[in-house]
């Protein structure tokens, strides 16, 4: 199951996202990470990888990776902002 949450950036904001990246597949800890998002009044974009546009990896001022998908970024550039999450 592909899930692409995306929204327009602001016309300030020169294209620049505002959101966090998701970066799982593990859907209960999706549904977490959605709801925190909501509650910050954050809207992310989820990926189950580094997404194809590399923008979106460079641009989004936090990068949430869900444990289950960490061997699919190490490969990707380092960045500051980036948080390793999981579910007990």
């Amino acid at each position: 199951m592909a899930v692409t949450v995306t929204h327009d950036p602001p016309s300030g904001t020169g294209g620049r996202r505002s959101g966090p990246l998701i970066i799982t597949e593990d859907a209960d800890l999706l549904d977490d990470l959605l709801r925190l998002c909501a509650a910050a009044g954050a809207t992310p974009e989820v990926h189950h990888g580094v997404p194809e546009h590399r923008g979106g990896w460079e641009a989004a001022p936090l990068v949430l990776v869900g444990d289950d998908a960490a061997p699919r970024v190490r490969t990707a550039s380092r960045r500051r902002g980036l948080v390793l999450v999981g579910r007990d």
